[in-house]
């Protein structure tokens, strides 16, 4: 990541991965200032939200990011299984179900779309 916003979003996923949330929500929160839409930005604080067991947020930015840019379906697997554990399958399917349409071959999002499937006695 050339950029200053990649270089911005690869500090933020090195916190995050360090345990760092509160350093990555700042470096996130400060590149939305000057690019108020980064799908890149909001999904990282999506996952953030998600390591500080902040579900209400963690979907609000899932949810920003994909409208944001639409076709992301790394945020659809995040939001799948963000759906999956707060007992909202149907739309746990969906999102999966969208995200291996998008990208056929990734795995995450066939595994995640399983267990939805095995919980409602589907599979």
């Amino acid at each position: 990541m050339s950029t200053p916003q990649g270089r911005e979003l690869e500090q933020a996923v090195m916190a995050i991965r360090g345990g760092n949330r509160a350093r990555a929500e700042t470096l996130l929160k400060a590149l939305l200032i000057r690019h108020p839409h980064h799908p890149g930005a909001l999904h990282l604080l999506g996952v953030a939200a998600r390591q500080g067991n902040d579900s209400t947020n963690a979907e609000r930015y899932f949810r920003d990011s994909l409208a944001a840019s639409a076709k992301q379906p790394s945020v659809l697997v995040d939001l799948g299984n963000l759906l999956r554990t707060t007992n909202r399958p149907t739309e746990a399917e969906a999102c999966l179900v969208r995200a291996t349409r998008i990208e056929p071959k990734l795995a995450p999002a066939w595994y995640a779309l399983a267990l939805v499937l095995r919980s409602s006695g589907r599979l």
